[in-house]
């Protein structure tokens, strides 16, 4: 797993101005300012909401939080979240997401290796329903 403990955490600034929608302050309310430990322990919590929550974040501060979500992927303590739920989620946020983001390089090296890391442990991934919700 890649240390990201030398980005900052993204500044309200990068979060730019989140009145405009009200999904965007719900997101905000529960990440801003978290730095990635915290980050992880809010997916663990709960990581079918969190997910969705990346999902409207603003574009300079999504690549900071899908980087937590990335290391609470390769973490593998996942609470009482399932492994398949995690891996879905985590899926479901890149295909959804990632092709609207301009700025992927910072994400580019996190995810080819949050990606390889659930392909080759995907046992550990498959639970009564398998991957993706198919049997």
């Amino acid at each position: 797993m890649i240390d990201f403990s030398y980005l900052p955490i993204p500044s309200q600034e990068e979060w730019g101005d989140i009145f405009y929608d009200f999904d965007v302050q719900d997101v905000h309310k529960s990440f801003f300012g978290k730095n990635h430990g915290q980050a992880i322990a809010l997916f663990k919590k709960d990581v079918l909401s969190r997910s969705q929550d990346v999902r409207f974040m603003p574009e300079k501060v999504f690549p900071y939080y899908m980087m937590s979500f990335g290391g609470f992927v390769q973490g593998g303590e996942y609470g009482e979240n399932s492994s398949c739920d995690v891996a879905n989620c985590y899926i479901d946020v890149i295909e959804s997401k990632l092709n609207q983001v301009k700025r992927v390089s910072p994400l580019v090296e996190n995810v080819s290796l949050v990606l390889r890391f659930i392909r080759d442990d995907i046992g550990k991934f498959i639970d009564g329903f398998g991957v993706r919700g198919s049997k």
